[in-house]
């Protein structure tokens, strides 16, 4: 199920950044300056502008997600401020509007879980990462809480696992963040499907 923009006020609070800090999370999947990101499902920019301002000038950020609606209140929170290497994209569920390999990373923050077929989305943002690229692919825990996803539409370890094996990625890191959220740094290999 994909995330209600009415309830866009609740992905940017001092409470989720306690939770899951976007700043030391990009640093330790090793977001550097120079480098393109692409953060699918970025709703209101919650990663999107601290990516921005660790790539820097010389690096991008393309914000995509499938709601209007978040795109906007993204482009609201850029307009104070001076970021001018985040590209907002419209998507639609299984096609992101990149080229083949055009990213060094793709960020999925809590995005995996809502889309039914999941190999087929997975595709595609394996299409959009270069060889030897990054994915940072945060989600929730399996497990019963107050806030989240439905328990049914949450992954298990080994289903984020067979996936991201299936399109033959290595997983370099993994954790669990805040007793909430699972964490999974993975690289691209060249034998991909």
């Amino acid at each position: 199920m994909i995330f209600a923009p009415e309830k866009k006020e609740t992905l940017d609070t001092a409470e989720r950044r306690k939770l899951l800090p976007p700043e030391e999370i990009l640093l330790r999947s090793g977001l550097s300056e120079g480098t393109k990101i692409a953060d699918v499902g970025c709703g209101t920019g919650y990663f999107s502008i601290p990516a921005a301002k660790i790539v820097g000038r010389s690096g991008k950020v393309f914000a995509i997600d499938i709601s209007k609606e978040m795109l906007e209140e993204l482009q609201n929170r850029l307009n104070p401020q001076e970021i001018h290497n985040l590209e907002i994209l419209q998507s639609q569920e299984y096609s992101i509007p990149l080229t083949d390999s055009a990213v060094d990373f793709v960020l999925l923050s809590n995005v995996l879980h809502e889309p039914d077929d999941r190999e087929r989305f997975f595709g595609e943002v394996t299409r959009v990462l270069k060889t030897g690229g990054r994915l940072i692919l945060i989600d929730w825990l399996k497990k019963e809480m107050d806030e989240g996803p439905p328990l049914f539409e949450r992954l298990s370890p080994e289903e984020i696992e067979s996936l991201i094996g299936k399109f033959q990625f290595n997983i370099i890191d993994k954790d669990i963040i805040s007793g909430k959220f699972y964490y999974y740094l993975a690289e691209k290999n060249e034998n991909r499907l």
